[in-house]
């Protein structure tokens, strides 16, 4: 057994520390100090072990006699004395702090303290572990500097979001504000006009300019929706109604397709939380996009019924389909499906938009294949009312 004898200097009572605690005292991986108090106005190391010594770049006979002052950092003297004074006064006779020392090249080296003061032989005597967490500070301080910048990052991002809101929201009021005479002229004429050619042209304005303006709304929703300040107004409303005034309103485009549109409604719906213009806005969407993806003379199903607590709504169509490499990217914003590109009009804005309302609405949407060839997008809306909503 190694018996490494303390070197303690002759005012340094051997009896300070039992023989069996000598090798305790070297060997430990922490820094072991003995300091008198008793000794001038701030007490002196009468003792270190190895790892003191090499924590700090000292030598043992360096430290030894020196004052905790002495190796502080300038900076730090007044809340050292102060510490001092309080343990000589018994105040702080055990007590766990941090500490900072200055090594021998000039180094801050900050430790954890566990000190505790005891008398002995009549001298105030003072036993301390310093535990080095230099790692632990330098780990705190990155982290302090990327919880820094992360607030400066938040901060640009959300005047990035503001500004994009600000500019979307003045290039949608200066679009609509020249579409509204568009809009209501091409209407007033559609009605008035007696002539085939004219009634012909009237029409493709105002579908062309409806089309365009249904656009810069999606758009538009899109952008609140990814910053999530797109509102919905909820109310207890009849499925059955504001569905069957999306069928009679999409019927009328079907003619200009020449689509066999059928529907499955079940009867006696119950009351739904929701957000009607909302729900005429997703079914529409759907629709839409069935149509558009569908051949001259193609059919088009909606089937809508109840079932444990949720509102189902299929859409079919036995168009070209979506290759299964894109059933997941067709919900993402400005993607368009490359399975009929001379059909996949639109900023690809319609499908992210729906699924976003969807799951406003506590529900989900997914794409299945129909038999033998096209789509059929499904999804449902609980009954429950959620109290987010």
């Amino acid at each position: 057994m190694v018996n490494k004898q303390i070197g303690i200097n002759r005012d340094s009572p051997k009896e300070l520390l039992h023989p069996y605690c000598i090798n305790f005292f070297h060997f430990v991986n922490d820094g072991l100090v003995i300091i008198d108090l008793s000794k001038g106005p701030f007490g002196q190391f009468i003792e270190v072990n190895d790892v003191f010594c090499s924590m700090l770049g000292y030598t043992h006979d360096e430290l030894i006699g020196l004052s905790p002052i002495d190796i502080t950092p300038e900076d730090l003297y007044h809340n050292a004395r102060q510490f001092i004074d309080r343990q000589k006064s018994g105040t702080d006779r055990k007590i766990i702090r941090e500490i900072t020392f200055l090594s021998k090249n000039g180094r801050r080296v900050p430790t954890e303290l566990s000190s505790h003061v005891v008398k002995l032989n009549g001298r105030l005597i003072g036993f301390g572990i310093h535990h080095d967490i230099t790692k632990r500070k330098k780990f705190e301080q990155d982290l302090i500097l990327s919880y820094e910048k992360e607030l400066q990052l938040r901060q640009e991002l959300q005047n990035q979001i503001h500004q994009r809101i600000e500019f979307a929201r003045g290039l949608v009021h200066e679009i609509k504000t020249s579409f509204t005479p568009i809009l209501c002229n091409s209407k007033v004429l559609t009605k008035i006009v007696t002539d085939e050619t004219a009634i012909l042209l009237t029409q493709n304005i105002f579908r062309a300019a409806s089309n365009l303006n249904n656009r810069v709304d999606e758009h538009f929703d899109l952008i609140r929706s990814e910053v999530g300040i797109l509102n919905l107004e909820y109310d207890w409303i009849n499925p059955s109604s504001v569905l069957n005034e999306v069928v009679s309103e999409f019927k009328s485009r079907t003619l200009l397709n020449k689509n066999l549109f059928r529907t499955y409604i079940s009867p006696d719906l119950p009351p739904l939380w929701a957000d009607a213009d909302r729900i005429r806005q997703i079914v529409l969407n759907l629709l839409d996009n069935a149509s558009k993806f569908t051949a001259e003379g193609a059919e088009i199903i909606m089937r809508v019924y109840c079932r444990e607590s949720k509102l189902y709504i299929h859409v079919e169509d036995n168009g070209t389909g979506i290759p299964h490499s894109e059933k997941e990217k067709i919900f993402q914003s400005y993607y368009r499906s490359k399975a009929n590109p001379t059909k996949a009009g639109g900023l690809g804005l319609g499908l992210a938009l729906c699924k976003y309302l969807i799951e406003l609405h506590g529900g989900t949407i997914k794409i299945e294949d129909n038999k033998p060839s096209g789509s059929i997008f499904k999804l449902f809306i609980p009954y429950t009312k959620h109290e987010n909503l």
